[in-house]
């Protein structure tokens, strides 16, 4: 079995290679980023584990003290063929398309989660008797509470029903829209598009264009010799003094402090 899990911060970026045969599991344990897969980007913070389909590269970018674990693996080494956990809808919602599923544990979940994710991470430095055992079970148990999130009304759903409206937010994020527009792309009204987006990302729909937006900058300001007034304007700011403010609120430093302190 390929698992050999790591346990890494993330500078400013890191980069994980497409694996045939093999899901890639990617959990954030702290801080935040950006999780960038199949052309587009999603906030990524603790909390959210992504599993992406073999042949798929992802990369985590415009990090702020984000600590990740990562590994591949292959579900028929996990889960037995024959074990109930493949009959439930959210393993199906898992495993069965070639789009990367993006979770946030519910926070009585993410414990267990943790847990394993550490204690997998450990039997793979200590390299004990038994450690490739150690680390299927563990595995076994962080999949089983995946498949629970998955099965969820708001859990691996919400992505699917979001899916429209998140993907004009990580590619338009520069512009305005309004929270009866978006509610309108994932065809629902603006009250349950707000639940279901705050139940599955934690935070507002306007919050989240914020940090999409805030993200980007940090990544001009560390890759781009751009000024911080065209800085502003490329991530949706026509006035600089309010962008400055957005980006001390979110990195506890000016744009000028970060791309210094960088």
């Amino acid at each position: 079995m390929a698992f050999h899990p790591i346990r890494c911060a993330v500078q400013r970026e890191r980069s994980f290679p497409a694996s045939a045969g093999r899901y890639a599991l990617t959990a954030a344990l702290r801080g935040s980023g950006l999780l960038r897969a199949a052309g587009s980007d999603r906030l990524f913070r603790r909390g959210d584990v992504a599993l992406l389909p073999p042949g798929l590269s992802h990369s985590c970018v415009s990090t702020d003290k984000l600590e990740i674990c990562s590994f591949f693996f292959a579900p028929d080494e996990v889960i037995a063929p024959q074990a109930d956990l493949r009959l439930l809808a959210g393993y199906r919602r898992l495993f069965a398309g070639d789009a990367p599923v993006l979770l946030r544990l519910d926070p009585a979940l993410w414990p267990e989660a943790e847990y394993a994710l550490a204690a997998a991470c450990s039997a793979e430095q200590d390299q004990q008797p038994g450690c490739r055992t150690l680390q299927s079970a563990l595995l076994a148990c962080l999949l089983v509470l995946l498949v629970r999130q998955a099965e969820k009304p708001d859990g691996a759903a919400a992505p699917e029903t979001l899916a429209a409206a998140i993907h004009w937010m990580e590619t338009h994020f520069a512009e305005e829209i309004t929270l009866e527009q978006l509610s309108a792309l994932a065809g629902m009204s603006p009250r349950h598009f707000d639940r279901l987006f705050r139940l599955q990302f934690g935070v507002t729909p306007k919050e989240y264009m914020t940090r999409l937006r805030i993200a980007q900058a940090r990544f001009l300001l560390l890759h781009s010799e751009k000024a911080v007034t065209e800085i502003a304007f490329d991530c949706g700011y026509a006035d600089s003094n309010y962008f400055a403010r957005v980006f001390r609120r979110l990195c506890g430093m000016s744009p000028l402090e970060y791309r210094k302190k960088q």
